[in-house]
């Protein structure tokens, strides 16, 4: 396809749990970019990406990776085809002991497994991390998809993302850049995509594809953490208390957003951020938390 179609969703979407093996329904927005695939597409992608991890978190961070140059890289060092899902998982799971013992056992000389060691371990900043990465692999596979990394997460900036050869996925799925986005208070990727032309060839389509999805279902977690009140103000009132009074306080705080629960006593197991009290037509603060 020479056109390119720019898709969005928000919606309800069900996987097989790895443990389990039931489905289980995860809510997620994401988009889709599908046709003519460029460098300028995937930098677009991944921007969108970025920037919808800073709107859901000011610390947050974007693991990078590009898992065609990985799988290559398997197959250059001598890992059988049929170990390569096996060595996938150490790899995502940075197991470097199994990993390494599993490669002297199918034969994997002492060289090649020293270079698979400091190529998962390439981690941080794509400025420092990429050239010392191209080093180490040329000669083994192409360094090209290097190079696009390079000039993508150039083009992006900032400090929170990151390249990461551990970044992996279903080769099945995937056939080049990957990543997964991380923000603080949840301690799982709330964002994962990358580039999946391969999914199009099962469906019949000759066309390139990149996209990510946000698991919204996970952001819950993030919400119940910033709210750490169950209320802003706990006002507390007696019998003198004039009602037309309290309607004044009420209608101020509706103007400034703020949530107020009437009591004529402090409430057990409830979290407030400011205690006030009103007597005598006024209003006095006991605590304020904030």
């Amino acid at each position: 396809l020479d056109c390119l179609q720019k898709l969005y969703y928000n919606e309800n979407v069900y996987r097989v749990d790895r443990n389990s093996r039931s489905f289980r329904e995860l809510t997620q927005v994401g988009l889709e970019c599908i046709g003519s695939i460029d460098l300028c597409c995937q930098w677009e992608v991944l921007s969108l990406a970025a920037q919808s991890l800073e709107e859901i978190s000011p610390d947050w961070v974007l693991d990078v990776s590009n898992l065609g140059l990985l799988s290559d890289l398997i197959d250059a060092l001598g890992i059988p085809v049929e170990k390569k899902p096996q060595a996938l998982e150490l790899i995502g799971g940075k197991n470097l002991h199994e990993l390494t013992r599993n490669c002297q056992s199918w034969g994997v000389s002492q060289e090649n497994i020293s270079i698979l060691r400091r190529a998962v371990c390439a981690c941080g900043d794509p400025v420092a991390v990429l050239p010392e990465l191209k080093a180490l692999l040329s000669g083994l596979v192409d360094t090209a998809p290097l190079d696009e990394l390079m000039t993508i997460t150039s083009a992006i900036g900032g400090g929170n993302l990151r390249f990461d050869l551990s970044v992996v996925d279903d080769l099945h799925y995937y056939n080049g850049i990957v990543f997964k986005g991380f923000v603080s208070g949840i301690p799982q990727s709330v964002l994962s995509g990358g580039r999946y032309d391969k999914l199009m060839d099962r469906m019949g389509r000759r066309a390139g594809a990149i996209g990510f999805a946000v698991y919204t279902d996970l952001l819950e977690r993030l919400e119940e953490q910033g709210a750490p009140y169950d209320v802003d103000v706990v006002l507390l009132y007696d019998d003198r208390a004039d009602p037309e009074l309290l309607g004044r306080y009420l209608a101020q705080a509706r103007e400034k957003q703020e949530t107020v629960m009437l009591q004529r006593n402090i409430p057990e197991n409830i979290r407030y951020q400011r205690l006030e009290e009103i007597k005598n037509g006024e209003v006095t603060v006991l605590e304020n938390h904030a």
